[in-house]
């Protein structure tokens, strides 16, 4: 039996060094710039539960594009909804956002991301089963008086460089739902990156080896 990826739900980027300060004219320069780069609309508002050195966090929307950003002195945090046809629109705004940072050194940036997947198992066992099933392979538990269900699964591993600590769980908590939600939130710990285009490559990346985990998952009962 195996699972088939549905979609990719969530795709964000933490970019620690790619700081960007509150003043009006500041925001406003910068969020002119995405809307006149993507051709959408951009909405600016204040987090007033967030705030860094005395500095509000700002966050930037743009609706059509389904992209989130939230701006620090000190990092920039870049989210996008469904991004498997839009990642374009994500390397613009990246990009935009080292450009405009405010630190002495903006090309020196390490790099965490958070990615979000949905799949489908094909056949039986559902959703829930079908993760309890790679936890306890060896168990023998339905050959006991304890009747196995379901279950979710959490590592925290190291691969390429980067610590991964992974989420593996029912998409939804109904016995009948066939649908599996895998979580990875990624730190890059072993190169700086330069640019917009070489962290679109590190997250192209990480989207494949998330996937190849999954794949693995698979094969494991």
């Amino acid at each position: 039996m195996t699972i088939t990826r549905q979609e990719v739900i969530l795709l964000n980027v933490l970019l620690p060094g790619v700081g960007l300060l509150d003043e009006m004219r500041e925001r406003f320069h910068f969020s002119t710039m995405i809307a006149e780069t993507l051709g959408s609309e951009v909405l600016v508002s204040d987090d007033g539960s967030l705030e860094e050195e005395g500095h509000p966090i700002i966050v930037l929307g743009l609706p059509r594009d389904r992209i989130t950003l939230r701006l620090s002195p000190t990092y920039t945090f870049i989210e996008q909804e469904y991004p498997e046809e839009r990642l374009e629109q994500l390397e613009q705004v990246i990009d935009l956002a080292i450009q405009s940072t405010r630190l002495s050194d903006p090309v020196q940036i390490s790099l965490t991301a958070n990615l979000q997947m949905v799949y489908s198992s094909s056949s039986e066992p559902m959703g829930q089963r079908y993760i309890a099933e790679r936890l306890s392979a060896g168990w023998n538990l339905d050959n006991s008086d304890w009747s196995l269900i379901g279950g979710a699964l959490r590592l925290v591993c190291e691969h390429d460089g980067a610590i991964w600590n992974l989420n593996l769980e029912p998409r939804v908590n109904v016995l009948t739902s066939r649908l599996v939600y895998l979580g990875a939130h990624v730190q890059k710990m072993d190169r700086i990156f330069l640019d917009s285009s070489e962290i679109l490559q590190a997250l192209r990346k990480i989207w494949k080896q998330a996937e190849d985990f999954a794949v693995r998952l698979d094969q494991a009962a």
